[in-house]
């Protein structure tokens, strides 16, 4: 009934193709945005993607700020862009008592050029000086990877690093219940199903103030916002959330409410089952020409 395509491939669906029954896109945050310090599409994949956008009996993204990136990129109407947001199974990730020992400080996103992993790394040593105990997991692979390795023994923090490889789907819960705050320094960020799952773990977020970072996290109360590629600016976050107890355990607090009354996956697949019967309807008309439609 619905062809429904997750990333913009630059092949294999042309506007006939797509036009000839329902196809719905839903466009993954580095296909519209690529990160800075990677490698950028060449201008015929953006044509390819934006027309596949355009010719689309649907399109839907999981949140405000990216809906509006998206229809900037395809120019088309962001009224005509559904929200489904991605959520959060809260059977899985069930919150643990607050972990005893030192503080750990966590950075779940992985080494892509996206995410900003060698920021982080340049704030650990002031975090390290008001706290000697802190203890870092850093997770993931990724191109960034030897850079920061070479950052943390020039900048003499390697001893308070843990290095762990990419995590497992189970094994995320578990590492985010030892830690006392979540850190996502990312360059650019479409949404951020990572800043859900500490907040559900209850665990306070400090992330840069990009994209959809800035819905996933609501700054002050499920965590603090920062300007992005702004070292200082992480470790003073960090630092002070570390020397209030009180405060994190408030945080976590309203992070675990905040999901559960907006990201909880029985909610979220209600829009989700909406946008494809609402496809349907639209089946062959194509966005920009639905647009058009509702707009005259």
């Amino acid at each position: 009934d619905v062809v429904s395509i997750q990333f913009l491939h630059s092949w294999g669906f042309t506007p006939e193709m797509m036009q000839t029954g329902c196809s719905t896109v839903r466009p993954w945050g580095s296909d519209i945005c690529p990160p800075p310090t990677g490698p950028q599409p060449p201008t015929e994949t953006i044509a390819r993607r934006r027309e596949m956008l355009r010719n689309a009996s649907a399109v839907a993204v999981t949140c405000e700020s990216f809906r509006n990136t998206v229809a900037r990129y395809a120019d088309i109407d962001p009224a005509g862009i559904a929200i489904t947001p991605l959520g959060v199974d809260l059977k899985e990730f069930q919150p643990a008592p607050p972990p005893s020992g030192p503080p750990v400080v966590g950075f779940l996103k992985g080494f892509g050029h996206a995410y900003g992993a060698p920021v982080f790394v340049r704030a650990l040593p002031k975090i390290a000086t008001a706290f000697p105990n802190v203890l870092f997991e850093l997770v993931g692979e990724g191109p960034t990877l030897p850079e920061c390795h070479n950052l943390a023994q020039n900048l003499g923090v390697t001893s308070h690093i843990r290095w762990l490889p990419r995590l497992a789907p189970a094994q995320v819960a578990d590492t985010l219940a030892r830690w006392s705050v979540s850190v996502i320094p990312s360059l650019t960020e479409s949404f951020c199903i990572a800043a859900l799952e500490s907040s559900a773990m209850r665990v306070p977020v400090v992330a840069s103030a990009v994209g959809g970072l800035s819905e996933t996290v609501v700054d002050g109360q499920t965590g603090v916002l920062v300007p992005p590629s702004q070292p200082d600016a992480i470790a003073n976050a960090v630092i002070e959330l570390l020397a209030t107890p009180q405060r994190r355990c408030e945080m976590g607090s309203a992070g675990r409410a905040f999901v559960e009354s907006r990201y909880a996956w029985e909610r979220c697949m209600n829009a989700w089952e909406a946008f494809f019967e609402n496809a349907i309807h639209r089946r062959g008309v194509g966005i920009a020409n639905y647009e058009l439609q509702i707009t005259n």
